[in-house]
């Protein structure tokens, strides 16, 4: 119940925003800034886009492609965000053409999928993407009691290991990259290329 409330609170955009600052979001785009300068003059496609917060940290010529299947976040990105494409659907099923997007990035939003969604996502995002995979998220940690408190709450409530998640992510990516970091929750930050 508990759950339930908090989720249709944090569901609010102004509200979702200020949470992730509050989660390390500063640290985050830090580290996510230079990665994302690779999609300069091309088209970047944000899966599982919230806000579209990630638009403060482009560089004016990256063309942003927001895809989300929340209607309150999509309102949240169209109040702050002129300019910028959206489509309102499902990670899983993305309405686009192979290979039509430079990049892909999604950040926090494989927590949120069952095994079987997860796989669908992958492969969808790998079969949109010409250049560029950009992966964030938190990691399973069950020796930290404030990630699994903060877990506990978070709606999305299938946090994976980092040998699960990085097993699934090379069945359709080549990395060329994979860092880690810790704010509440250890986190894993990759980057590669669709196979």
């Amino acid at each position: 119940m508990l759950r339930q409330i908090l989720g249709n609170v944090v569901a609010n955009p102004m509200v979702y925003d200020a949470v992730q600052k509050m989660a390390g979001r500063d640290e985050t785009y830090r580290r996510l800034k230079p990665l994302l300068a690779r999609a300069k003059g091309e088209l970047l496609l944000e899966a599982g886009a919230g806000t579209g917060e990630i638009t403060s940290i482009l560089d004016p010529s990256t063309r942003y492609l927001w895809l989300d299947n929340d209607v309150q976040k999509l309102a949240g990105f169209k109040k702050k965000n002129k300019g910028h494409l959206s489509v309102l659907a499902d990670g899983t099923r993305i309405p686009l053409a192979v290979r039509s997007v430079h990049s892909v990035l999604t950040v926090a939003v494989t927590h949120h999928l069952l095994d079987h969604e997860l796989d669908l996502f992958l492969a969808e995002l790998a079969r949109v993407c010409r250049h560029q995979l950009v992966f964030l998220d938190g990691l399973e940690d069950r020796s930290s009691v404030v990630s699994n408190l903060m877990w506990r709450y978070d709606r999305g409530s299938h946090p994976r290991t980092e040998e699960h998640l990085l097993s699934k992510i090379r069945q359709h990516f080549e990395l060329d990259m994979i860092q880690r970091y810790k704010i509440f929750h250890q986190y894993l930050l990759c980057t590669g290329k669709p196979r």
